[in-house]
């Protein structure tokens, strides 16, 4: 499985470290947020990313509209 380094460094690992376990982050989800939203934990953040001055705030918005067609036709 190849992976992005960058990814590997964002999360604190090394490159020879071995990855988790695929199920780990959904068995997160799951079985420890419960009634907490995916949307309230990336505005927490970037809420705090604003605060230590990570990321700038502007008046901008940025959308993104790339569309993309799904394979579903199931044979």
């Amino acid at each position: 499985m190849s992976v992005n380094l960058a990814y590997k460094w964002f999360v604190g690992l090394n490159p020879e470290d071995p990855l988790p376990e695929t199920s780990l982050l959904t068995k997160f989800r799951t079985q420890r947020l419960k009634d907490i939203s995916m949307d309230a934990i990336i505005t927490e953040i970037v809420r705090q990313c604003v605060e230590r001055g990570l990321i700038k705030s502007s008046n901008g918005i940025v959308i993104d509209t790339t569309h993309i067609e799904a394979n579903t036709i199931k044979t």
